[in-house]
């Protein structure tokens, strides 16, 4: 397992589904399956976001894409742009 803090990846994860949707079932499968997503690309590159906390809460956050190689030698990614707004 990576250096990375659970806490982190759950602020990455719960970020964007609204409060009153973390029960809803699909919400607790997507929020599953990202964790997975997120442990595997922080394990594998050692960054992907960049989150933005106020007084300790998450507010915002930055994905990006990470270095390719940075960890494995084995990886190879095809580059890719995007803007998400």
């Amino acid at each position: 397992m990576g250096s990375y803090k659970i806490i982190d990846v759950d602020s990455l994860i719960y970020l964007c589904i609204p409060s009153e949707k973390r029960n809803d079932q699909l919400f607790i499968e997507g929020a599953k399956a990202k964790r997975r997503w997120a442990k595997k690309s922080l394990d594998m590159f050692g960054g992907i976001a960049k989150m933005a906390y106020m007084e300790s809460k998450p507010i915002g956050l930055i994905q990006y894409q990470p270095k390719l190689n940075l960890r494995s030698k084995t990886t190879t990614l095809k580059p890719f742009s995007a803007i998400y707004i």
